[in-house]
């Protein structure tokens, strides 16, 4: 180990005279006879450096005074000052048999903290002492001292304020020297172009190993450097152009140490600058790019992209339409370019077709895959109606109604809640091929006739309407009734009625309000199918009893004022007057065997109803 320290030493000494700039190296000698001691070190140390380098050599001929195996000898290196000298190294050790013959020459390694010393000096010097046996009481121990050398203190090098990313100095190709690793140092190396570098930390490991890292412009970590007895040294190719990062720091402290920096940049040719981008053609009118590294050089293609449909020129024949051919041509921007259809058939396959035929018949053909039409069918004649209610019926719509008849029950007619197969807007019978036409709920409308309430549908109840019963849905209030000439409900007929007020005596019997399906013939019943309901009741002379019903469902309304004049006219018998007072002058021969008739009737009905 000492000898190989000793060869750095003298290493270092020979290139700190053509290209280093790390502290020199020094020394100092003294003699003493035949006996010589030798102090090497730097010229410069940091303060509280553990490994200053530091060697001294002895070496001894005895020639003068002769050596003799056993002889004690004693090495010292101090620091000097004015009062007391701080002692720095000591060795002692004694001579052996192949000493005695060939003489002593041995190299210490006085390394090691040297200290602090008043000023920012110190004054280092080598003694020593051998104590030969074959001086006796003649003569004196050789006593070799150097002459002192001179080593100045640092604390740090000057370029101290680098110890972060931020403050990181600028470091030049070339030489950068004078620095010392107490702390940590961060350099920066800027490369203009893309280049192959190689960066060399000059020092000595065995008096202080320095750690290194190398970063890329992005933060990564790049390879470590290879370690030497000269130090360690980072050869890098192909980087990127950018800013990189040299990080060192003592390996262990207390154990400082100087060091150089040699930067070598070998720009790289380019190819390209980056970012920039290539592209060529590729595939079915695709294409390909490549981009430009950071390094300068094209980075590989990419995978071809954005390929059309079909290769130029290429033909595609496919079945279009009815059947039909369509020839398709891809074009020079690889897409394809779609012909007109033809040879289409007749149809659509699964198309149907369908003709009127007979009476209210129809015949189909149907398309077959070929396109091509089938044959017609034979003619499908209905076998009758698709009716299933009569008159009177109960219905949803108005084709389950037969014989023309009109579903009753909608929004139009509520009274009919569960349908009714029959017609609104009737004038008269005659309106009516079968039942009556009489007045519902306000409306005119065609009944059925029935004899009883189970002939009827629900919601409806056989009523006695005159002649003839029919199946009708029954009033129950007054509201029921809003034909004027019919104002009243005869709760207990379920009719509307006209509109005696029950609580005055009119000499009428208590139905005569009811609409005659037509006038009596002199009592025998016989019916002229007139019906006094359908021209309304006159009141007074010149007055009407409210008009006459609408024959579309209207309801007229009656003026109340005529019928205050009519209740305050009286005819002497306490009841009040009815349509004979409208009457004046010589009385037609014909009508009045008509009124005798009438009032005959009303009288039967009144004796009917009194039983």
């Amino acid at each position: 180990m000492t000898i190989r320290r000793l060869l750095f030493v003298l290493v270092l000494v020979a290139f700190s005279a053509t290209a280093s700039a790390l502290p020199p190296v020094v020394s100092s000698s003294g003699t003493d006879d035949d006996t010589e001691i030798t102090l090497t070190i730097l010229s410069a140390t940091i303060l509280g450096d553990s490994r200053s380098p530091c060697t001294v050599r002895l070496t001894d001929a005895g020639e003068d005074v002769e050596l003799s195996d056993g002889d004690e000898v004693f090495v010292w290196v101090y620091e000097d000052d004015l009062a007391g000298d701080d002692l720095i190294f000591e060795e002692t050790f004694v001579v052996t048999a192949e000493e005695v013959a060939g003489g002593i020459d041995r190299t210490f390694d006085c390394t090691g903290d040297f200290g602090d010393d008043i000023g920012g000096n110190l004054e280092l010097y080598a003694d020593a002492r051998i104590e030969k046996a074959a001086c006796g009481f003649t003569c004196i121990w050789d006593r070799p001292t150097s002459r002192n050398i001179d080593v100045a203190e640092v604390i740090d090098d000057e370029a101290e304020d680098d110890d972060s990313e931020t403050d990181a100095g600028r470091v030049e190709a070339g030489l950068t020297s004078d620095r010392a690793s107490r702390d940590h140092d961060y350099l920066s190396i800027a490369l203009d172009n893309p280049s192959d570098i190689t960066v060399t930390v000059i020092h000595d490991p065995a008096y202080g190993a320095i750690a290194a890292e190398f970063e890329g412009p992005d933060g990564e970590r790049l390879p470590d450097a290879t370690r030497h007895e000269g130090g360690l040294t980072f050869e890098l190719t192909g980087l990127p152009r950018g800013v990189y990062l040299l990080h060192l720091q003592p390996t262990e402290r207390p154990d400082y140490n100087f060091y150089d920096v040699d930067l070598a940049i070998d720009a790289i040719d380019v190819e390209c600058t980056p970012e920039e981008t290539d592209s060529t053609d590729c595939g079915r009118c695709g294409v390909r790019t490549r981009s430009c590294g950071s390094d300068g050089r094209w980075e590989s293609f990419g995978e071809c992209t954005d390929e059309g449909a079909c290769d130029p020129g290429s033909v595609d024949e496919s079945s279009c339409g009815d059947c039909g051919t369509v020839r398709t041509v891809c074009s020079v921007t690889c897409e394809w370019e779609a012909g007109e259809c033809t040879d289409e058939g007749e149809c659509a396959p699964g198309a149907v077709d369908a003709q009127a035929c007979g009476v209210g018949g129809t015949r189909e053909r149907t398309c077959v895959p070929s396109c091509e039409w089938t044959a017609f069918s034979t003619c499908d004649e209905p076998s009758g109606p698709d009716c299933s209610a009569s008159h009177g019926g109960r219905c949803e719509r108005d084709d389950q109604c037969c014989d023309g008849w009109s579903c009753l029950g909608g929004a139009e007619e509520p009274w009919f809640p569960s349908g009714y197969c029959g017609s609104v807007g009737c004038t008269d019978d005659t309106d009516c091929p079968t039942g009556s036409c009489v007045s519902v709920f306000g409306t005119r409308t065609c009944i059925a006739a029935c004899a009883g309430d189970v002939d009827c549908v629900a919601g409806s109840r056989c009523l006695d309407f005159g002649p003839q019963n029919g199946c009708a849905p029954p009033c129950d209030i007054d509201d029921d009734c809003p034909d004027p000439a019919l104002p009243r409900c005869d709760t207990g007929a379920g009719i509307c009625v006209a509109g005696d007020d029950p609580g005055e005596d009119t000499g009428t019997p208590p139905d005569a309000g009811r609409p005659d399906a037509g006038t009596d013939t002199g009592g025998s019943g016989a019916d002229t199918g007139a019906r006094p309901d359908t021209g309304g009741t006159t009141n007074d002379g010149g007055g009407t009893g409210g008009g006459v019903s609408d024959a579309t469902g209207g309801r007229p309304t009656r003026d109340p004022s005529e019928r205050d004049a009519d209740d305050d006219d009286d005819d002497g018998g306490g009841g009040r007057k009815r349509g004979c007072a409208a009457v004046t002058g010589v009385a037609d021969p014909i009508a009045i065997p008509l009124l005798l008739a009438f009032a005959w009737r009303r009288g039967r009905r009144t004796s009917r109803s009194g039983e």
